[in-house]
């Protein structure tokens, strides 16, 4: 499964869907695959928010611990990924909700043929259910119900 930056925020204790993710890391946490767009994502968003330096390099220390807790693998870097991704913003997101990032990812999920794991509300639509082939995501809830099988 691919994360979505949404997994990297869920990770922290005081996120609301913490719980639930860590049930899926427990189950399956070797499954999953960090794509380097989401902690670039992540750090912009940190960064946004006035963060000191030295406290987003704790989280992201936190969320190295955490990956090498449940095995959990960072994407390899292709330049593929990125083609799909443009290519998705600007056949399906043109005008719509999914922001770049988002295409980033789906982008990710399609070239390395993993569901996308994460809540947002945009990955699981009309808007892209059905329109691309080969895409599929994963709420939490998806994902423990699909292991616990």
């Amino acid at each position: 499964m691919i994360a979505d930056t949404e997994v990297l925020f869920a990770l922290q204790e005081n996120d609301r869907h913490h719980e639930s993710l860590k049930a899926v890391l427990e189950l399956s946490g070797h499954q999953i695959i960090f794509p380097h767009i989401a902690c670039f994502e992540m750090l912009i968003i940190l960064n946004s928010q006035n963060l000191l330096s030295s406290d987003i390099q704790q989280i992201f220390e936190l969320i190295d611990d955490i990956r090498n807790i449940y095995q959990i693998t960072y994407a390899q870097f292709e330049l593929t990924h990125l083609v799909k991704g443009i290519e998705i913003y600007k056949e399906i997101f043109n005008s719509r909700k999914g922001t770049f990032f988002d295409s980033l990812l789906i982008g990710i999920a399609v070239n390395l043929r993993k569901p996308l794991l994460g809540n947002d509300k945009i990955f699981h639509s009309s808007k892209i259910k059905g329109k691309l082939e080969g895409f599929r995501a994963l709420t939490f809830k998806d994902a423990l119900n699909q292991l616990g099988e």
